[in-house]
């Protein structure tokens, strides 16, 4: 009842109060977090039109990047979001469906709204700070939601609205987005999936394009990318690894300054050799098979009385 309490109050600040207050409101809902996660998930999801958690999502996306309140808000969203946290299928599953079906999507709209990721259809100039904590989140859900992240992912864009977040000047940013490609190709058995929307999506151009107008400026974009593609190697994602080399390995020759481009061309090289290994034996099978005696089926053999076979009849 105490929670319930606080939360109504909480509501009515978020609603009305100042950035000051709403500051400290937010404090109250940490410190609540603390003690009692799944009070305060119950009533998130059984108020009225889920008000609080609407104005959650508000104050995150709309309110000013210099007050703390969105970074609060964030940090207070990972908890409640945290699955490790949830012991009833209700936390699990109904508050994650309010979350995924109403509030997750405004949170994109943010990228898409951004006059410096969308100068066309852009309708107002985001904070970077509140486009880097949408990243964050992004990549939060990433890692812990696998199943559900990649159903919303497909039907909803959210691979390439998060990664048009390399259109921004700010190179910070640019990072952020790359660390959350590399977040995708983090859980070996969600690779396979993000590498399909990947290419379906021509994502890896812009990224190679950032890294290529970047130069050979060793700096924190140079190293975020360079270790990408190092892991991409080590792991062996083989569709990126033919896109890389095909489309950029020209370039590869030119950049001699580290071991990771020529290591992508030797295992492309390797697919190759393997490819073709594998379709000369096949043709030999083949071969083999179109040359062989024909089957037993169909002839009738004769045999003696003491049961040796005399051939066919």
């Amino acid at each position: 009842m105490c929670v319930f309490f606080v939360c109504v109050q909480v509501t009515r600040i978020l609603k009305v109060g100042n950035e000051s207050t709403k500051l400290k409101a937010t404090d109250v809902l940490l410190s609540i977090i603390q003690h009692d996660t799944p009070a305060l998930r119950t009533f998130l999801l059984k108020q009225q039109d889920h008000m609080m958690f609407a104005l959650l999502i508000r104050e995150f996306t709309e309110g000013a990047g210099d007050s703390g309140l969105p970074e609060q808000v964030a940090d207070l969203l990972k908890q409640l979001l945290d699955p490790d946290t949830m012991d009833t299928s209700v936390e699990k599953n109904e508050f994650l469906d309010v979350f995924y079906d109403q509030f997750l999507g405004r949170l994109l709209d943010v990228l898409v709204q951004d006059k410096g990721i969308n100068p066309r259809e852009g309708t107002r100039s985001v904070p970077a700070a509140t486009i880097g904590l949408v990243v964050d989140l992004m990549c939060f859900l990433v890692l812990q939601h696998s199943f559900r992240c990649k159903y919303w992912a497909l039907r909803n864009q959210l691979v390439p609205k998060v990664m048009s977040v390399l259109r921004r000047k700010e190179r910070w940013l640019v990072c952020a987005a790359v660390r959350f490609f590399r977040t995708m190709l983090s859980i070996k058995g969600d690779i396979e999936f993000y590498t399909r929307i990947i290419l379906k999506g021509n994502l890896l151009e812009p990224l190679m394009t950032v890294f290529i107008e970047n130069g050979t400026r060793y700096n924190l974009l140079y190293s975020a990318v360079l270790e990408l593609l190092e892991y991409i190697r080590k792991s062996n994602i083989k569709p990126l690894i033919e896109f890389l080399v095909v489309h950029y390995g020209d370039r590869f020759a030119d950049m001699d300054y580290t071991e990771t481009f020529k290591g992508l061309r030797i295992r492309y090289e390797q697919h190759q050799d393997a490819g073709a290994e594998s379709e000369e034996a096949r043709s030999r099978a083949l071969a083999s098979t179109r040359t062989s005696e024909p089957p037993l089926r169909g002839l009738t053999y004769s045999f003696g009385l003491d049961g040796e076979p005399l051939g066919p009849a």
